[in-house]
């Protein structure tokens, strides 16, 4: 059901596409006063973003609304120096198709005003019934198919460059998959931060923009997709973006664009959102897992005092509780290390005292891991050389991501047998030098 977006209050504004457009936002308006379970939420995101389905009464087809919240004062200002998103992928939708790149199709946009400034807005789409989110596709195929699929990611990329298409926002989940016959075609959606240029796109900036999608399907995580996007993105191009020093370049702007959104995931500590929830008890700001909730603290913190270290476990989460200066801190360094896929126990509760300049974070326990050293000795010889050179990559890594640590630090680093090899964690969130 659509609350946080009505089309029924006033100072509504639209676009169309054509007549469908015209006709779905009228049955919008109908459902969302008579039939308002016909409009479903099927996404939300930590901002303002939400995408509904909505199936009109008597009707096969479907369509997609992506609305945008209310904004602040700020953001409406720029709106009106500028695109907003959805009207950016209204206008895009139409540009992609005029030349020829497959891209879903906007078919109305339309705002609120509020004291005379854009306030909220939604672009609607058909949905498109017959694909999947690349994402989805991507891990459940087998190794030739993987392959033709990554060609074919190449391939549009090549193309969208060439036609001077830059393209932003480029995730697993931004792109439709449509399986023909052993082809597979590739739908480009979430279009709001397309940007089109006249000409074909420099060498920089595409070396920009495949490091964007380095960082965004990959995380910078070595593996044979990777090679495959760029040798054939070098092919069809024409451009050797395969050769060292080109790969280089393109690896180190993967590591800028993954270190900036590591950056900003730390504002997921911030407030409430799809992750945590945040409220107050008495002097204590506390900072809860959905996994766990805020109903199940309250009702820890009825009957307990909460230690300034040891074990506890509330909603079957077992977690070692420590004091630091700021739990908030620790949360937000565990939100960055999750982003940059290094892994570490996860901050489940961080209560600071308002009072007091200090606080309390829990971490979640893992029994299945042992420390680096520990394992080391349990290994024949030949396993040995297996997890020190795991080991080492894994430093590497933390290297390259500019994570230094100490060498406490590195003695309690973790490790664990998975099915293709060792998997190493750090000790805890706490510390990132």
């Amino acid at each position: 059901m659509i609350e946080e977006i009505s089309l029924l209050k006033p100072g509504w504004k639209f676009f169309f596409r054509n007549d469908q457009g015209s006709e779905i936002v009228s049955k919008i308006k109908i459902a969302q006063e008579k039939n308002p379970s016909s409009i479903r939420l099927l996404k939300t995101t930590t901002g303002r973003r939400r995408i509904y389905v909505f199936e009109p009464e008597g009707s096969t087809e479907k369509f997609l609304i992506k609305a945008y919240l209310p904004a602040k004062i700020s953001k409406r200002l720029k709106y009106l120096l500028r695109n907003s998103r959805c009207k950016q992928e209204f206008e895009a939708s139409q540009k992609l198709k005029e030349l020829g790149i497959p891209a879903v199709n906007a078919i109305a946009f339309g705002y609120r005003l509020d004291k005379g400034m854009p306030a909220e807005e939604i672009v609607i789409e058909p949905f498109v019934e017959d694909a999947q989110p690349f994402n989805q596709v991507w891990k459940t195929l087998a190794f030739e198919q993987r392959k033709n699929l990554f060609k074919a990611l190449a391939k549009m990329l090549a193309y969208l460059h060439k036609t001077g298409v830059l393209q932003r926002d480029f995730k697993p989940d931004s792109i439709l998959v449509r399986k023909i016959a052993q082809e597979y075609e590739l739908i480009l959606s979430d279009l709001e931060r397309i940007k089109l240029f006249r000409k074909n796109l420099s060498q920089n900036q595409r070396i920009d923009n495949l490091g964007k999608i380095i960082q965004a399907f990959f995380s910078l995580l070595p593996c044979p997709e990777m090679d495959w996007l760029i040798d054939e993105y070098a092919t069809e191009s024409g451009i050797p973006f395969n050769q060292p020093e080109k790969k280089i370049k393109i690896f180190l702007k993967a590591k800028k664009h993954l270190l900036k959104l590591a950056e900003q995931r730390k504002s997921w500590a911030n407030n409430t959102n799809e992750l945590i929830e945040k409220f107050e008890i008495q002097d204590m700001e506390i900072r809860v897992s959905k996994d766990i909730g805020k109903k199940a603290i309250e009702k820890f913190l009825e009957k307990n005092q909460l230690p300034h270290k040891g074990l506890i476990e509330i909603s079957g989460k077992k977690m070692e509780i420590k004091e630091t200066r700021s739990a908030k801190a620790v949360m937000e360094n565990y939100f960055y290390l999750r982003e940059l896929k290094i892994k570490c126990p996860p901050a489940l509760l961080a209560v600071d005292y308002t009072k007091k300049n200090r606080g309390l974070v829990g971490l979640q326990i893992s029994e299945s891991e042992k420390t680096y050293q520990q394992m080391l000795q349990e290994l024949p010889s030949e396993e040995k050389h297996k997890l020190e050179s795991a080991y080492n990559d894994f430093i590497s890594r933390l290297k390259f991501l500019e994570l230094a640590l100490n060498n406490e630090q590195l003695q309690k680093i973790l490790v664990a047998k998975v099915p293709d090899g060792y998997e190493f964690s750090l000790p805890s969130p706490e510390k990132i030098i």
